[in-house]
């Protein structure tokens, strides 16, 4: 069966464009276009699946299993400490 890794970017427009991944702050995107922050999450292997208001609910293929379920798109292992897997903002330095 197809497993699949779901993912949220929530739009804030309040003093310019913020985004949220999953409900991180993603400062690394403040101000990006919105056609940038899609081609972002393509680069990623997202697909763009739907819109909720602000929110855009985004898919990958393969991704999702019962071991990294949730798992950050943007490295490829998660180190166990929980403060160093809080943050995404050093996460995001290569997109």
């Amino acid at each position: 069966m197809q497993r699949w890794d779901y993912a949220c970017v929530q739009i804030i427009k309040s003093y310019g464009t913020k985004y949220r991944f999953n409900g991180n702050n993603v400062s690394d995107w403040n101000d990006i276009p919105l056609f940038q922050m899609l081609q972002n999450m393509g680069e990623k292997g997202y697909e763009m699946i739907g819109i909720d208001g602000e929110n855009y609910i985004f898919k990958r293929p393969g991704a999702a299993s019962p071991t990294n379920a949730g798992r950050s798109p943007f490295r490829e292992s998660q180190p166990q400490d929980i403060v160093a897997r809080s943050g995404l903002t050093a996460q995001l330095k290569n997109l």
